[in-house]
């Protein structure tokens, strides 16, 4: 389930050509994408249901892809999961923040 559009609850990029994503010089290299429902509960959010958030569109691909290198830190996100999992994806062109019901 996708929510109605970026810009309405969340941000995405959009770049043109490919994105690198090297390892970074951070305390512990990784890039990290942090999900926060801004100190209140997510409006709309139900336990219940599978979401993909898309932050991330890359017209070329997204290069030097490490699934290590990518970090979530959900801290924020205030919302009951009920025994859901907050996780990152990234299809070829898209990364997304999803939320898989148990």
């Amino acid at each position: 389930m996708h929510w109605p559009a970026a810009g309405i609850g969340w941000d995405e990029w959009n770049v043109n050509g490919i994105l690198d994503l090297p390892r970074t010089n951070s305390a512990n290299g990784r890039f990290t994408i942090s999900l926060s429902s801004m100190d209140a509960q997510a409006a709309n959010f139900d336990a219940h249901h599978d979401y993909d958030w898309i932050i991330l569109q890359a017209a070329g691909g997204i290069g030097n892809f490490d699934r290590s290198a990518i970090s979530l830190d959900a801290s924020g996100f205030k919302n009951d999961l009920a025994g859901g999992v907050l996780a990152s994806n990234r299809p070829p062109v898209t990364s997304y923040p999803l939320f898989r019901r148990p």
